[in-house]
């Protein structure tokens, strides 16, 4: 007989927000953020909206893809890479498109 550990689920969610509270506060992970290649991850953050739409849809294309094909490792290998390289891409075309914006709307009018 298993011990029942419902209990410990709110202890356990403590410990996971107490040990990232702690990961993102530290200098070294303040010293990787601002990293250029980790750019489009930081556009994925402030347009996460749009990409959980996209993965959700790509989602959908790769679950057709693997009923259609059958789950093998290379079409795995090529959905997952596809759809991470889909979000990033959309995510800075989108960070792009919002600086553009923002950076018109700021210019003074004669």
């Amino acid at each position: 007989m298993q011990p029942d550990k419902g209990h410990v689920a709110p202890l356990r969610l403590l410990d996971i927000l107490a040990l990232t509270y702690l990961a993102f506060s530290s200098e070294a992970v303040r010293r990787l953020s601002t990293r250029p290649w980790l750019k489009p991850i930081d556009a994925c953050s402030r347009h996460s909206l749009e990409i959980f739409a996209t993965g959700c849809l790509a989602a959908l294309v790769g679950r057709m893809s693997y009923r259609t094909f059958g789950p093998v490792w290379p079409l795995q290998i090529v959905m997952n890479l596809g759809g991470i390289m889909l979000m990033l891409v959309l995510a800075n075309i989108i960070d792009v498109r919002a600086r553009r914006r923002a950076a018109y709307e700021c210019k003074p009018t004669r």
